[in-house]
């Protein structure tokens, strides 16, 4: 789709709700909502994606390495 001049592919059903997932730890979680992932490619539409949309985890929005 194309939202903000931003050319995206997506969204895409990443993960489904109630499906349980093993965290860091050692601790079982599972998702209460159905989560969505898109793909933007382009340096110039990541940029528009970062100032228009940006992200809710801080190291993404920085864009710092994920940490393990």
């Amino acid at each position: 789709g194309k939202y903000f001049g931003i050319n995206a592919t997506g969204p895409y059903l990443a993960k489904k709700a109630g499906t349980e997932s093993k965290m860091r730890n050692g601790e079982k979680v599972k998702t209460k909502h159905n989560n969505y992932s898109i793909a933007v490619s382009r340096k110039l539409h990541i940029q528009s994606f970062l100032d228009n949309i940006g992200f809710n985890i801080t190291e993404k929005q920085l864009g710092l390495p994920r940490r393990k």
